[in-house]
């Protein structure tokens, strides 16, 4: 069987127990803080997956232990412990447990821009926000500790995932 097979069986399992699904039109956190940390121990649980699913948040996928398969569109990244998966919003994309790591720990910042850069036309919105978001050659993209100054973004990134999982 194919990798690819393997991975669509993977994406078509209706089975409950071995997937779970977020709602795509969900907001997640508030107007006032929008923000969430969603923090998934695949050790306790029997979940393979997390479905195909978008939102209008970008999302930080930071791997605590493990390792996991990130797709989006027609991407697919592994990513290994202390490694962050940047998906930009409005993209489809799941996560899927790998053949290395049945039993994976991550968390997922997922954010809306206006958390970083405020509401309404900035300058940050209009000279950072909006070239990120609106990219779409970005679809994803893997940071890791040993690739260049992905260091300095790792570091800001975990700060900020503990400041905020501190404040839960």
């Amino acid at each position: 069987m194919s990798k690819q097979t393997t991975t669509e069986k993977k994406l078509i399992d209706n089975n409950p127990v071995s997937t779970f699904s977020p709602s795509p039109d969900r907001f997640h956190g508030d107007w006032e803080f929008p923000v969430a940390i969603h923090e998934y121990n695949f050790t306790d649980i029997n979940i393979h997956s997390i479905r195909w699913h978008w939102h209008d948040e970008i999302e930080l996928l930071f791997v605590d232990y493990g390792e996991v398969e990130v797709l989006a569109d027609n991407i697919s990244i592994i990513a290994k412990k202390g490694q962050v998966v940047f998906i930009n919003q409005n993209v489809l994309h799941s996560i899927q447990v790998t053949e290395n790591c049945n039993k994976p720990k991550f968390r997922s910042l997922i954010l809306h821009p206006s958390f970083l850069f405020g509401y309404g036309k900035t300058l940050m919105d209009a000279n950072y926000a909006v070239p990120l978001v609106e990219n779409s050659q970005l679809k994803c993209k893997l940071f890791d500790r040993l690739q260049g100054k992905d260091f300095l973004i790792l570091d800001c990134i975990t700060e900020l995932l503990d400041l905020l999982t501190e404040k839960k």
